[in-house]
């Protein structure tokens, strides 16, 4: 079998393989320029790659800078129109309160208005009634300022309420 194998490669009985071992192993040895060539290339390609690497790590700090400075301008406007949302909300409070009050006010007087004209009709059978009218008058007064002193209140209390919100959920969003 061997000698089968000696002649398919092309080896006669008398060449022997170790013979021809070197030359078919071995690879031709590279000159000491041109490994130093080699290695000046490889190093200044790790210089180029490192100078490249410092860069982009620059470019990332001055990004990461930046957003961070972004994000505190955008809290510092998110709590200003917070504040003002907790001002309009406490106007818009105040002026739906003052609305209520004008629509009841306005109510009582059609029906007051109604009724003095009823009573001071000459073909009026309750002559007595016109007595009554100026003490309603006079406790309709007493209630009205009752209820302007009451409305105020109210409003300060719902202020008051609107800006502890307010500065419950700054502290909050202050803690988180």
């Amino acid at each position: 079998m061997q000698v089968v194998f000696k002649q398919e490669v092309g080896l006669g009985e008398s060449q022997s393989p170790s013979k021809f071992r070197n030359i078919v192993t071995s690879t031709p040895a590279q000159s000491r320029r041109e490994e130093g060539a080699r290695t000046t290339g490889i190093e200044s390609q790790l210089n180029e790659s490192k100078a490249r690497l410092e860069e982009q790590e620059a470019n990332f700090q001055n990004l990461t800078k930046e957003k961070k400075e972004m994000e505190k301008e955008l809290n510092n406007k998110i709590q200003t129109l917070q504040d003002q949302l907790t001002e309009l909300r406490a106007q818009n409070i105040r002026f739906s309160t003052q609305t209520q009050y004008a629509d009841e006010k306005e109510k009582i007087l059609q029906v007051i208005t109604k009724f003095v004209n009823d009573v001071t009709q000459p073909n009026n059978i309750y002559p007595c009634i016109k007595g009554n009218l100026d003490s309603c008058k006079k406790q309709l007064n007493a209630l009205e300022e009752k209820n302007k002193i009451y409305t105020c209140t109210v409003a300060k209390h719902e202020q008051s309420i609107a800006i502890l919100r307010g500065a419950s959920v700054f502290t909050s969003f202050k803690t988180s």
